[in-house]
């Protein structure tokens, strides 16, 4: 059985998230974390959009530092707006370091709107702030969102909208061993996802708490490569013609699969420093940052979990994150990015607690 990547709780209809009862919670998540059979990886908590001045801040930060406590949460991710930060940003900054186990995702505009050409600047700065108020770890857990944060158990960018839990998978191996199967991807999906969803139906009723969705996105973890799966399907060798018809037909599986109530981004993803095969393939030049940000054309690849030098001009990262952007716009899909500015120069690598050797890549 697939692992469980992530249980999410969702803290979405809290009608006054500053009397919530802790002690109501513990014996809800007590009983969904341990009614599971398949392996639970980590626990997370999403909060809703309740961010508005800087006490709102300090209160969600200390309620998320006692719900980790109390509760055995491994990560909180809390979603704001840009309006909402600019009015807190000097708190914002000051507190992001105080726990790892915090994530913050900020949203930048809307499909249909403008590019957010002020906005992503305010957001470059912000990132280079909290690069030197916590070093390169601190920007893995900050997203730049676009579009609007989706409910889901992918962290950072992530908003609660309902009150209940969600699932996101590891479930590359499984594709990989089910693939010589010569079945339709997306029957192979339901084959994996189904059990999981069984167990999760169980565990709502046992729990009384709403089972909101799987995500399906097929994401990696080191050695259980996206790359390696996206290679096989299409039987490229490396980023080569067919890669991206590789990628396409792995997100429409994801799409076509019937049978599986499905929340958030259900896409594929290809956050380097989670992925042992992408880390080798920047870190060799097999493949560039142009051709990772042209993958977002046919799934939320995004520029996740990228590093690249804090030494950089904001003007150059800037238009990254725009073309990054501009290609979301064209596909009328949100998009999260997180860039992690390194105390190093491009063709160097550095190393992060949770992911080992990085490379920071050339632009």
């Amino acid at each position: 059985m697939a692992l469980i990547r992530a249980l999410a709780i969702h803290l979405g209809n809290l009608s006054n998230y500053r009397s919530l009862k802790i002690e109501a919670l513990k014996d809800k998540i007590s009983a969904v974390k341990h009614k599971f059979r398949a392996n639970v990886w980590t626990t997370r908590l999403v909060f809703p959009k309740v961010v508005r001045n800087e006490l709102d801040l300090e209160k969600v930060v200390e309620m998320s530092n006692r719900l980790i406590k109390e509760l055995g949460i491994d990560f909180v991710a809390i979603p704001l707006d840009y309006s909402s930060l600019m009015k807190v940003r000097t708190k914002f900054v000051e507190l992001f370091p105080i726990s790892s186990s915090l994530f913050f995702s900020l949203n930048i505009g809307n499909i249909t709107g403008n590019l957010p050409i002020k906005e992503t600047k305010d957001s470059v700065q912000l990132l280079k702030e909290i690069f030197e108020s916590g070093g390169e770890e601190a920007c893995t857990r900050f997203a730049i969102s676009f579009g609007g944060q989706p409910e889901t158990a992918y962290f950072p960018d992530t908003a609660a909208k309902n009150f209940g839990f969600s699932l996101s998978l590891r479930y590359v191996s499984d594709m990989l061993n089910k693939l010589g199967d010569k079945k339709d991807l997306s029957e192979v999906i339901e084959s994996i996802a189904r059990p999981i969803q069984s167990e999760a139906l169980n565990v709502q009723n046992y729990a009384n708490m709403k089972f909101l969705g799987i995500d399906l996105s097929l994401s990696p973890w080191m050695k259980e490569s996206v790359l390696r799966l996206i290679k096989e399907v299409e039987g490229v060798s490396k980023v080569s013609p067919g890669f991206y018809t590789s990628i396409w037909k792995l997100n429409k599986a994801i799409m076509n699969t019937k049978g599986i109530k499905k929340i958030g981004f259900n896409e594929v993803m290809l956050p380097v420093a989670e992925d042992s095969l992408l880390k080798e393939y920047f870190a060799s030049e097999k493949m560039t940052i142009t051709e990772l940000v042209g993958a977002i054309s046919v799934c939320v690849a995004g520029l996740d979990m990228v590093a690249i030098s804090a030494n950089l001009n904001s003007e150059t990262i800037e238009k990254l994150i725009l073309d990054s952007i501009s290609i979301s716009k064209a596909r009328k899909k949100k998009i999260g990015i997180r860039l992690i500015l390194a105390n190093s120069k491009a063709g160097d690598e550095i190393k992060l607690a949770r992911f080992g050797k990085v490379p920071v890549i050339k632009l």
